[in-house]
């Protein structure tokens, strides 16, 4: 324990945990639970367990929560992970380890509603690839435990070697043991919700979110607001108001174009507000050409 976070004392009845693992530990605390979640791969090898405590020192026994599967390619194994609680929504970013191909561990990203069911995210595309052939980071990824979230950006930091977990190269020299172990601490840059996004081709499309309420005002606002974060900088978006039935709202049928790459652009519709519908359940129908979707929210 520390007061500080400079000077320490051992809790006397250590370990809390008897469990162990090779790689890194990571802990949250979820205010919906009102608890710490551990995610490690304690009791469960190289896979994900997951363990609560009410009071950091009494655990539940970790249990599995995250593996490799079929659709991976042969004998993939989890190395580790990164986690976050990101606006009520469980994030990961899993170290895979391709064991069976070129032994190379790199990022993808997972989301999970409760911590304990998890999704694959975007295809399994890699959040962070490694660099290329001969790159300090081209062999092994290992992200922090927990990104840095900015006002306008997030901070995946992490840690990247050349040489890949193929053991020690014990018949290359000393020179070639040096270049092949190299490595260093870099940074993956996101815009803030940038984790994925809904894109519109040149053709145009649309996505119509799942019943929301509109909220009342919050702060010194004289109105609650819709915001969108996109990036429409080639293109455009707008927002149709839908009641249930999917039927367009009067006054709401299409918002005014949105243009440009924006962190958080309110919606407008010409001659109406947001504070006509306070309490009602809505749809929205966004649409847009050449433009990338990344979240909305009222405010």
């Amino acid at each position: 324990f520390s007061r500080d976070g400079l000077h320490w004392r051992d809790y006397d009845k250590n370990p809390v945990h008897p469990g162990g693992s090779d790689s890194g530990q990571c802990v949250l605390y979820d205010e919906d639970l009102k608890k710490y979640v551990l995610y490690s791969r304690v009791n469960v090898g190289r896979r994900i367990s997951r363990a609560t405590s009410d009071d950091f020192i009494h655990w539940t026994e970790p249990e599995l929560v995250f593996e490799a599967d079929d659709m991976d390619p042969p004998d993939t194994q989890i190395y580790g992970s990164g986690f976050c609680i990101y606006e009520g929504m469980y994030l990961g970013t899993p170290w895979m380890w391709y064991r069976g191909t070129d032994h190379r561990i790199d990022v993808q990203l997972i989301h999970s509603r409760d911590g304990i069911t998890w999704h694959r995210t975007a295809g399994r595309e890699r959040i962070i690839p490694n660099g290329p052939e001969g790159a300090w980071d081209s062999g092994i990824i290992f992200t922090a435990s927990h990104p840095v979230i900015l006002e306008d950006r997030i901070l995946i930091y992490y840690y990247g070697m050349q040489g890949d977990h193929n053991a020690h190269p014990l018949h290359k020299t000393w020179e070639e043991q040096k270049r092949y172990y190299r490595g260093g601490i870099g940074v993956g840059t996101l815009r803030r919700d940038g984790w994925v996004s809904l894109d519109f081709p040149i053709s145009g499309g649309h996505v119509i979110t799942k019943p929301v309420t509109i909220p009342p005002s919050t702060g010194d606002k004289p109105e609650p607001c819709l915001h969108l974060n996109a990036n429409a900088f080639t293109g455009d978006i707008r927002v149709t108001l839908l009641d249930e039935g999917n039927k367009p709202i009067s006054g709401f049928e299409e918002s005014d174009s949105l243009h440009g790459d924006l962190l958080h652009a309110t919606v407008t519709w010409p001659g109406h507000t947001l504070s006509e519908l306070v309490g009602q359940r809505v749809k929205l129908n966004i649409q847009g050409q050449l433009a990338k979707l990344y979240s909305y929210w009222f405010a």
